[in-house]
């Protein structure tokens, strides 16, 4: 299954656990979303090593031969009402 996850990729986020365990489970698994380098979140900074990267920049891809079956959202922000 072709899988799109979009989320903000911190050195530790659920996007990029889930991502890694899809891929682990044969899925072709693509990313989007804010790189955020060494910053975690909680105003620390995570060592150079593990740094997350989308398969795509931002919020846009190049991927004119491939389609998501599924797009899955882990987005940390929760919306306000």
């Amino acid at each position: 299954m072709n899988v799109l996850m979009a989320f903000h990729h911190f050195p530790v986020s659920t996007g990029r656990y889930v991502s890694d365990a899809l891929r682990r489970a044969g899925h072709d698994v693509r990313t989007i979303g804010a790189a955020m380098d060494v910053n975690t979140g909680w105003g620390r900074k995570a060592d150079a090593k593990y740094i997350h990267v989308p398969s795509g920049k931002g919020q846009h891809t190049d991927w004119h031969d491939w389609q998501p079956d599924i797009v899955i959202i882990t987005d940390p922000r929760v919306p306000k009402h």
